[in-house]
């Protein structure tokens, strides 16, 4: 009889049990299929967050899309800007230059008043007073003039100005009174200048105009500063004319300030007088209809149309920092400093602020000069624009638009969750318990299904097969 070298069946009846470590062409594929699907989520997930994605919601509601949110901007700073503070715009008086030499005026943006005809009388009359006052607002030294804008300021408040101030302001006034006179004989002595040609009419038309404004500081302005020696104005005609005057000076500091720069010594007045008109005509929260909304691209690409023009702007704050002011004559202490991304743009806007809402993140850092926070929040600014501001970035030096208000338009959320010293309802905790009850039954059941299919068809063929096998043997 031949040897039967076959293992034998025990008499428990033990199966043979076959390698099972292939791996089937179905299973392979199910595996390369859940693979892609995973990278698919992950590329949805970061696409989600690219808010130009959903533009076309805003064509099913019929708002258009505005400027600067179709394509991003290159907003890194390429030419490199003297740090020494250039000459003024304004004068020696440019009396010289006729109507048709004037440049065409910029296009006014939606919601802004257009542009005065250059060559009106009230326009020409406006240029001459600003140009007169910033070559007295140059010529005066350190000291004349935070004492000249400081009496200034206590008029507004209606209060009386320091005692140093009001000492040495009938020197001041006086020196203001030759200047004026000094610029009012240049100019008509410019005039008769061989190299400016002129029609009679234009010659005439600029004497009046430079008689205008001796009669106007004669019997208005003059007047005015003389008093504020002795007492705030006594009359609503001199507090018309100072607020007038510093109207002038407004138009002055707003001229020397230069985009593309860090912020200079020169743009101090115009950051704390935009900073005060917040601060004292509520500007921000009143005015939130009257400031058309505008994108990151208007600003970054308009920064003289927009300068210290009321605007609003939306987005997302990223971060908020608290900053002590430098030392100034208009009460300003300290403001907070935002990081906003604008809706439709990766690119920031700076936010600087008096005030936040009192329940918003950062108000924990308020008493912490130089501390931030980091956020998510939704908001929405009013305020008025500054300047095209370099910051540093981790790709090098970038430009942002800058925006100072008063306040921030924002409404905390509704989960519950938003105020620390309420625990949520029984709603949110049933929600929450649901969710992931859900999510588990779901995951279980994905679990059981890939399991129970996870053996190929052949593979359990076989086993059966050998199952058979053993039993009749």
């Amino acid at each position: 009889m031949p040897l039967d070298f076959r293992p034998s069946p025990s008499k428990h009846g033990d199966r043979v049990r076959p390698a099972v470590h292939q791996v089937t062409q179905s299973a392979q594929r199910r595996i390369m299929l859940l693979a892609g699907l995973l990278v698919l989520v992950l590329l949805m997930m970061h696409e989600a967050q690219k808010a130009e994605n959903f533009h076309w919601l805003w064509y099913l509601q019929g708002q258009p899309i505005l400027d600067g949110q179709e394509a991003p901007l290159d907003t890194r700073m390429r030419e490199q800007v003297p740090s020494g503070d250039p000459d003024s715009k304004f004068g020696p008086l440019v009396m010289g230059i006729r109507a048709d030499q004037q440049p065409s005026p910029a296009p006014s943006p939606l919601g802004l008043p257009e542009p005065e005809d250059p060559s009106s009388g009230t326009a020409r009359l406006a240029q001459a007073e600003t140009d007169a006052w910033s070559g007295l607002i140059r010529a005066m030294d350190r000291g004349m003039r935070p004492r000249f804008l400081s009496g200034l300021k206590s008029a507004r408040d209606g209060q009386l100005a320091d005692p140093p101030t009001r000492q040495a302001w009938p020197d001041l006034v006086t020196w203001l009174d030759e200047g004026w006179n000094h610029y009012l004989q240049q100019a008509r002595q410019s005039l008769d200048d061989d190299e400016i040609t002129l029609t009679q009419d234009e010659r005439r038309q600029w004497l009046d105009i430079l008689d205008q404004m001796q009669r106007q500081w004669q019997k208005q302005s003059l007047p005015a500063l003389k008093q504020l020696a002795e007492s705030p104005p006594s009359t609503t005609a001199h507090q018309a004319e100072i607020e007038r005057i510093q109207t002038e000076l407004d138009t002055v500091f707003l001229a020397e300030i230069r985009d593309n720069t860090v912020f200079r010594a020169a743009e101090t007045d115009a950051w704390f007088r935009l900073l005060e008109r917040l601060a004292v005509n509520d500007v921000g929260r009143s005015s939130q209809t009257a400031a058309p909304v505008v994108s990151f691209g208007q600003l970054f690409k308009q920064p003289d149309v927009y300068r210290g023009s009321l605007v609003t702007v939306q987005g997302t704050a990223r971060r908020a920092e608290f900053m002590e002011a430098p030392e100034n004559i208009y009460g300003i202490t300290n403001y907070f400093r935002l990081w906003l991304q604008p809706s439709g743009s990766n690119s920031p806007i700076v936010i600087y602020s008096l005030e936040i809402p009192e329940r918003f993140p950062a108000a924990a850092i308020a008493e912490a000069p130089g501390s931030f926070l980091d956020m998510d929040e939704p908001v929405q600014v009013t305020g008025f624009f500054f300047k095209r501001w370099p910051y540093p970035a981790q790709d090098g030096t970038r430009l942002a638009p800058v925006v100072l208000s008063r306040t921030l338009s924002w409404s905390p959320s509704t989960t519950g969750l938003a105020d620390p010293e309420r625990l949520p309802g029984w709603t949110f905790w049933l929600a929450l318990f649901s969710g992931t009850a859900l999510f588990g039954s779901g995951v279980a059941a994905l679990v059981y299904w890939f399991s129970g299919r996870s053996t190929p068809r052949a593979l359990r063929q076989r086993l059966t097969s050998a199952a058979k096998q053993g039993a009749r043997s």
